[in-house]
């Protein structure tokens, strides 16, 4: 923990690399805090030094100037996406390293991620218990990995669950901040484009939401359920209080640990390489933005 006094084992550190060329992906990162926190705690416990690094890097080109080998055990990458020349240039390094809550289908990589489609189906199916079937979904568009993943998994659970997902209620691309409150403000003027629930992508676009809604006429959780995701302070703050899936974000940090560390102990097995994804399941807390509706 900060402010221990004991010598690491090691002379390495940790580093916790926020990689990634989008500056708006920075601010996806006040997500990780509390991993951030989860990882630093393990490591000092576990004898290491740990770090962060911010790398604007698009393809790998400045990791080499960034980090040199002997002074790093392992690396936590957190991107965007990881492209195939981006993991090239990890594997370039000769560190070890893993992905935090990325995953990219066509990139072998261990990974600890957010299981959104666990996520995302339990939203949909708590919605659909509670008499909604008109649900919609709101994504700024950003091209982060777990963002994409949270929109295919609103497909699948809505096909699963035998709704039907109208393109009219689900914003694809609403950007972030105040751009994404004046987009919807304006989108949803048209009351035909509001469905009984919205799901939504994280909860600070979930302010967004509530503001543009708000400022439409339309009451929380009356005329309108919404629901986040990620399970940030700001849910309680809210009016109404968010209902989220809450992501158990230090325990995330601990496991992005231990998994690299495994990886450390086996980076000279050649028979024994090989790529994990751990997911962690997200836990429905309600709160006061749902409320049930009669289906006709």
């Amino acid at each position: 923990e900060r402010g221990e006094k004991e010598e690491p084992v090691s002379d390495k550190t940790i580093a916790y690399v926020v990689l990634s060329e989008y500056h708006d992906d920075v601010e996806e990162a006040a997500f990780f805090p509390k991993v951030i926190e989860g990882a630093e705690r393990e490591a000092r416990r576990l004898g290491y030094r740990f770090t962060i690094l911010h790398i604007y890097d698009e393809k790998g080109g400045r990791l080499k100037e960034s980090i040199r080998k002997e002074a790093f055990a392992g690396l936590l990458i957190y991107a965007a996406q990881v492209s195939r020349e981006m993991k090239e240039a990890l594997d370039a390094l000769e560190v070890p390293w893993i992905l935090i809550d990325c995953f990219c289908p066509d990139v072998e990589a261990s990974a600890v991620t957010v299981n959104n489609r666990q996520g995302i189906y339990t939203a949909v199916k708590y919605l659909y218990g509670r008499g909604h079937r008109k649900i919609g979904y709101v994504s700024s568009g950003r091209p982060l990995c777990s963002l994409i993943e949270r929109r295919r998994s609103f497909s699948y659970a809505m096909e699963e669950l035998g709704l039907e997902e109208e393109a009219r209620f689900c914003v694809e691309e609403a950007g972030t901040g105040q751009k994404a409150q004046e987009y919807l403000e304006a989108l949803w003027k048209d009351a035909g484009r509001i469905p009984t629930a919205f799901l939504v992508e994280n909860d600070v676009m979930a302010i967004a939401v509530y503001r543009a809604l708000k400022s439409n006429g339309f009451r929380i959780p009356e005329d309108v359920s919404v629901i986040g995701f990620d399970g940030r302070s700001i849910c309680s703050m809210l009016e109404p209080s968010l209902t989220t899936l809450r992501v158990p974000r230090r325990l995330m940090g601990r496991l992005l640990v231990r998994l690299l560390l495994e990886k450390i102990e086996l980076q000279n097995r050649a028979s024994e390489r090989v790529t994990v994804r751990l997911e962690i399941n997200a836990e429905l807390v309600e709160m006061e933005s749902v409320a049930d509706v009669h289906p006709m």
